[in-house]
């Protein structure tokens, strides 16, 4: 299960944002940095820093890094 970026309980500003850049997963999400967030379209430092304290409250932090992501596929 590949949990959406909205059980975060985001804005829907933040949400646009995200959506914006392609980024629907929290696994995707938390692999960004802060800075990476910044650097995209339609960033502001308000939404970075929203879906910042979203992925705390969550117990996950930006600039993660997960072993064996993105999955690769099957044989």
């Amino acid at each position: 299960y590949l949990p959406p970026v909205d059980n975060l309980e985001l804005s829907e500003r933040a949400l646009a944002f995200l959506k914006l850049n392609y980024i629907y997963i929290i696994p995707d999400l938390i692999q960004r940095t802060r800075r990476e967030l910044l650097e995209l379209p339609g960033a502001d430092a308000e939404v970075v820093l929203e879906i910042d304290l979203a992925l705390r409250r969550n117990g996950a932090l930006l600039g993660a890094r997960l072993d064996n992501w993105p999955p690769r596929p099957g044989p």
